[in-house]
């Protein structure tokens, strides 16, 4: 279990940075919109976890909060849209077998930093994800899906819908060396709205994602 406090979530203090004696209570955010965040000010994060063996059974759960009581808009005033999230998740392991889920949902997510061109600072996001995966002598193999919507209410066009779903696999080479590889697709729908200079407002945009690495442990 743990509780955090920050006074300041982000500074530019006189002297450095992009803006020489700017707020300190205002990032300058160089050739963004006047709808950029400003920042967050007296910042409280609350979160726990909990481990449990029962036999052939072994549970993880946990969640968490974060909440920032200020909020300051790029000229340096105060904002009423003042972010915040919270996330909670579990996980379920049995003999061969993982199984898990988590999900999360931020309030104003404009406010703490995410970019959504097409959002307004009092809209929210949410994420859901779940997954499995299956390991023996050292090799593992998993699926992992996630779906998420996001408001973007500065262009009316409803929530923007983003989901995706990966293959992982783990292969345990040598003490604290391990082989691991992914393939993944990610698909978001815009309704249509321009959400990037670099998408050109088409309705949806697709990924796939092909990783090889190695993690190296000591």
């Amino acid at each position: 279990f743990a509780v955090s406090f920050a006074p300041q979530g982000a500074s530019r203090f006189a002297g450095g940075g992009l803006a020489y004696g700017t707020d300190v209570q205002a990032p300058v955010f160089i050739g963004g919109p006047s709808t950029h965040p400003g920042a967050g000010t007296n910042i409280v994060a609350v979160a726990g976890d909990y481990v449990a063996n029962f036999g052939d059974f072994n549970l993880t759960v946990g969640g968490g909060g974060e909440w920032a009581f200020t909020q300051y808009t790029p000229a340096g005033g105060t904002t009423g849209n003042k972010p915040s999230w919270y996330q909670a998740g579990a996980q379920l392991g049995f003999g061969h077998w993982t199984v898990g889920a988590s999900g999360a949902y931020y309030v104003n997510y404009l406010e703490v930093g995410f970019p959504g061109t097409t959002a307004s600072p009092s809209d929210d996001g949410w994420v859901a994800t779940a997954g499995f995966n299956y390991s023996v002598h050292g090799v593992a193999i998993g699926v992992q899906g996630m779906y998420s919507q996001w408001g973007q209410s500065a262009v009316g066009a409803g929530d923007e819908k983003v989901w995706g779903v990966s293959l992982n696999s783990t292969y345990a080479y040598g003490p604290g060396i391990n082989l691991e590889a992914q393939f993944a697709y990610t698909a978001a729908n815009y309704n249509g709205a321009a959400v990037s200079p670099f998408i050109f407002g088409l309705p949806s945009v697709h990924a796939i994602e092909v990783d090889l690495g190695t993690a190296i442990n000591f």
